[in-house]
């Protein structure tokens, strides 16, 4: 097929013609159609967009809005989210074996426990009899005719001597540690018993020791064994050892492995030999550690003598509890040793071991150990002995002219009560947030309130009595003392509180943590706001190292070096927290949140964020106040970080952090900003600001035209009006106050007493420390209400000279060369002011508020009263001035006179009280120096120790 004949050729079209033009219609009709219907829709689809557009910007608005908010509770209720300072396993026997177990119980008279969520605990209990009831103690707070208690030596890591003087007995406990074995070591404690007063006839006491293994611990008591005298036989090298025990007892815990108890009878029983005085046992479940007394007690019956308590026969606790499970795990065991003084006078007064009881781990358990008890407990005492007192006057030298051997004796008790006061907490904060709660003052309701935690927290303690836990304002006074004494406390303390901020940089003031620490406070007082501060005292112990370092041994330089670089980011967000929730409406002023503004009780509401609680403050609370004390707190605060940052940097350029604290420091350290904003030219004094007025009156109004006689009483110590019948005002009542003049009963007595003459019924209830009474007062008539006489105006709140005033002075803010410097130091002096033979006064007798009751019932708290850390804030700052080179002669002289003055009054004030009492208090009267509310107080007013340090050695 050809190629040609495939293809067909096509004829080409003709090409089409051009198109004729056509005149096209015009559409214009039809466009004006288009722009009428426009113009008449376009309004209402503008609406519709505008609608559109709102609806979007408001949803994303509430959006955004609702994101920061739920974004701000997360970071109110969760920690925040910066490297912990104590890692998970930083407190485990592994890491921190020597501090691992300790007297972490500051509210029992005496215990062990570790630090851990979860601590097997050991406690002592004795019992006591007089011819009416037995009376055991436990707590301290339970501490009816226990004159004193104090630790006498305490290293804070490895021993500890306590004496106890309960009635006409002097009871002993010692405790020493075995550290170097794996699962956090053994321990032993040995129980002694002694006569006061020889002339007068001793009684038996009967000694209680139990091993507690909570639930949480997941732990049992697997077996034991009583009823005879048991012996353990171990080869030590080529000689063998024989030991004698009454009773043991096998545990286990997930944390410590196996471990054994045993309890050692010594001497117990003295010449009596008859089975009246036999030891006996009691084993079963408690379920939890704030029922222990309740359970141990459950067990108890009365000798046949009458004389002395005894566990009546195997117990069992199933019915101490309805919550306990049908099967409890045995988790409880306790030995009961009754001491039975000789007739010989010759030795009833020398110590008699009653019981020695030896914890043993199971690497000793297995291992050529020698039991820690007899002789080598001796050995090992005496070498802690030696190294705390060789160490005591390395740390805290004194000078030999001018302190007594009495009173260098009670400066090692005041620290060695310090350190035996350091515990081990874990659990939760209750606490609410304006967040979440808005702006009422309904902090009391637990109903609402969010559990922020749970944590642990190894802090030392203001008082094993009224205040065995940590709170924030006390603990940097604390920390002064444990970084003279060892610097590793104070930072494993700043180390725990650090971590403890929450997601906005807040820490919370008090710390109720655990069963058995919220069992102590009233509901209504358990609640914290996130808005309200407390002094950062922590930053006083971060200065005090800074200022050490030179003194530091190796060791602690480079721990606290390591230290420095993780606390500072923990550091620099908690005083974000302070510069923006604690500002106040001029610049570089400042005003503590939280004073009550609608509460008619108070004649000056407290200031209680501040720690000086009643101190008077501007009668009239708005957002305009400015508070100098904080102000200097900030300043101090910016001038200790700048510090930090720097050492931080080394000798490298400086970095953004040194920079910005140096000018936020040198801005809040401006002389001419302070004297501005605080100092009243008219009194010549630095003061607060704020609505204020002196003519202010408490008048009780007049009764109900309804009230019968036999009404129930109303509350009126507190802040709002409760009414309660004569039923529960006996379930509160376990004692009178004295201060009402009413005899005093029994305190265990419950029933509330109504004196001749009297139309009020006081009873006593365990209230937190910041509300400034031990007692609730209920009234047949009316609490008094404040009376404002003349009206309130803008002005410097100088009419109360006291401690606020001279915190500029106090805290170091003041510059040296400052004309006002002589006319502080010279107000200080003066003993129509400040200045008393005991120390420095809270607040100048010529105050309105002098002593004064700031409710129908509270007495003056910081209203006269001398407080020892203030005086110890004073003396420092004095020897400060005294010695800078930019004072002049003449006013460095006056402050190295005050300084010397005051420090010696100081010091015959404490130990002078504690030589009268056999203890430290919370704060002195002015007038006469004695002591005042709580005690022993073994919290700041051992900084007594501190003041007695010979400066020339330090």
């Amino acid at each position: 097929m050809s190629r040609g004949k495939s293809i067909e050729s096509k004829p080409r079209s003709a090409q089409p013609l051009p198109e004729k033009p056509r005149i096209r219609k015009s559409h214009r009709k039809h466009h004006g159609k288009l722009f009428m219907d426009l113009g008449k829709e376009f309004p209402r689809r503008l609406t519709i967009c505008g609608v559109v557009i709102v609806l979007v910007v408001a949803s994303l608005h509430f959006g955004i809005q609702r994101y920061q908010t739920m974004r701000r509770q997360r970071q109110v209720f969760t920690p925040i989210n910066l490297p912990k300072m104590i890692p998970q396993h930083e407190t485990s026997p592994a890491v921190s074996p020597e501090l691992f177990w300790g007297s972490y119980k500051p509210n029992i008279f005496f215990g062990m426990s570790h630090r851990s969520p979860n601590s097997t605990v050991f406690g002592l209990i004795w019992a006591s009899s007089d011819e009416q009831s037995v009376h055991l103690r436990h707590q301290c707070k339970h501490a009816q005719g226990v004159q004193s208690y104090n630790w006498i030596e305490h290293d804070g890591r490895n021993y500890g001597i306590e004496s106890i003087i309960s009635g006409n007995h002097n009871i002993t406990v010692t405790f020493v540690k075995r550290s170097n074995v794996p699962n956090g070591g053994d321990w032993s404690a040995r129980i002694s018993v002694s006569v006061v007063n020889e002339s007068r006839p001793a009684k038996p006491v009967s000694v209680l020791f139990y091993g507690y293994l909570p639930d949480s611990t997941k732990g049992r008591i697997q077996s034991y064994t009583s009823g005879g005298e048991l012996k353990r036989l171990r080869a030590i090298g080529n000689e063998i050892r024989i030991t004698f025990y009454t009773a043991s007892f096998l545990g286990f815990t997930h944390e410590l492995g196996a471990f054994q108890v045993n309890f050692h009878r010594v001497n117990a029983f003295s010449d009596r030999k008859d089975e009246s005085t036999a030891p006996s046992y009691l084993v079963g479940h408690c379920p939890r550690e704030d029922a222990l007394l309740a359970a141990v007690a459950s067990g108890l019956s009365l000798r046949r003598d009458m004389e002395s308590v005894v566990f009546a026969g195997p117990q069992r606790l199933e019915q101490f509890m309805r919550t306990i499970p049908a099967d409890p795990v045995t988790n409880l065991w306790v030995t009961e040793v009754t001491h039975v003084p000789t007739t010989s006078s010759s030795s009833s007064s020398t110590p008699t071991t009653v019981l020695e009881v030896e914890f043993v781990s199971q690497a000793s358990t297995s291992s050529d150990a020698v039991p820690l008890v007899g002789a080598h407990f001796d050995s090992v005492l005496a070498e802690y002995s030696n190294q705390f007192h060789a160490n005591f006057q390395k740390r805290f030298p004194h000078n030999a002219h001018e302190r007594t051997h009495e009173q260098v004796a009670m400066s090692k008790v005041c620290v060695s009560n310090l350190l035996g006061g350091i515990g081990y907490f874990y659990g939760s904060s209750l606490i609410k947030s304006p967040i979440t709660h808005g702006s009422r003052d309904d902090y009391g309701n637990l109903q609402s309130a969010i559990e922020y935690g749970p944590a642990g927290l190894f802090t030392a303690t203001p008082s094993r009595s009224q205040f065995p836990r940590g709170f924030l304002w006390d603990e940097g006074f604390h920390g002064l003392l444990m970084a003279q004494w060892d610097a590793e406390l104070a930072l494993q303390s700043l180390s725990h509180w650090l971590d403890l901020l929450n997601g906005e940089g807040w820490i919370p003031r008090e710390q109720v943590l655990g069963w058995e620490a919220r069992a102590d406070v009233p509901p209504e007082f358990l609640v914290q706001s996130t808005s309200v501060a407390n002094p950062p005292t922590l930053i006083l112990v971060v200065e005090f190292l800074l200022d050490r370092l030179t003194a530091m041994s190796p060791d602690e330089a480079a721990m606290f070096q390591r230290w420095a670089h993780n606390a500072f980011p923990r550091l620099h967000t908690w005083f974000v927290w302070f510069n923006t929730t604690q500002a106040g409406n001029v610049p570089t002023s400042y005003r503590w949140r939280g004073r009550p503004t609608n509460n008619p009780f108070q004649m000056n509401p407290l200031t209680l964020s501040s720690g000086l609680d009643d101190y008077p403050r501007a009668s009239h609370p708005t957002s305009d106040e400015r508070h100098v004390d904080l102000r200097c707190w900030m300043a101090l605060f910016a001038r200790v970080l700048a510090r930090l940052a720097e050492y931080i940097d080394g000798s490298g350029e400086l970095s953004a952090s040194t920079l910005a604290y140096r000018a936020i420091a040198s801005d809040l350290l401006d002389q001419g900003k302070l004297d501005e904003l605080h100092w009243d030219e008219r009194n010549g004094i630095y003061a607060d600001y704020g609505l204020h007025t002196d003519s202010l009156m408490l008048v009780r109004p007049p009764a109900s035209p309804n009230a019968k006689p036999d009404d129930p009483p109303v509350c009126a110590g507190v802040q709002r009006q409760l009414m309660l019948d004569m039923n529960a005002i006996r379930d509160l009542a376990p004692s009178l106050n004295k201060m009402y003049g009413l005899a005093s009963p029994n305190s265990y007595n419950t029933t509330p007493f109504l004196a001749p003459g009297k139309d009020f019924v006081v009873v006593s209830y365990l209230l937190p420390r910041d509300s400034c009474f031990p007692f609730i007062l209920f009234s047949h008539q009316p609490a008094k209400i404040r009376r404002v006489l003349k009206q309130p105006q803008m002005q410097f709140v100088s009419s109360s000279v006291g401690y606020v005033s001279f915190f500029p002075l106090f805290l170091r803010v003041i510059s040296p060369d400052s004309p006002k410097m002589e006319i502080l130091i010279d107000k200080l002096a003066d003993p129509a002011l400040l200045f008393s033979k005991y120390g420095l006064r809270s607040l100048a007798p010529t105050s309105p508020y002098y002593a004064q009751t700031n409710t129908d019932h509270d007495p003056p708290y910081w209203r006269g009263a001398l407080w020892i850390n203030i005086n110890y804030l004073a003396v420092e700052s004095l020897k400060f001035y005294a010695n800078h080179p930019r004072v002049s002669p003449t006013v460095a002289e006056k402050a190295s006179r005050l300084h010397r003055n005051l420090k010696e009054a100081l010091i015959g004030t404490v130990l002078g009280e504690m030589n009268r009492t056999g203890s430290t208090w919370e704060r002195y009267d002015d007038q006469t120096g004695k002591g005042l509310s709580g005690h022993p107080f073994n919290g700041w007013t051992a900084l007594v120790s501190l003041m007695m340090i010979d400066e020339n050695k330090a």
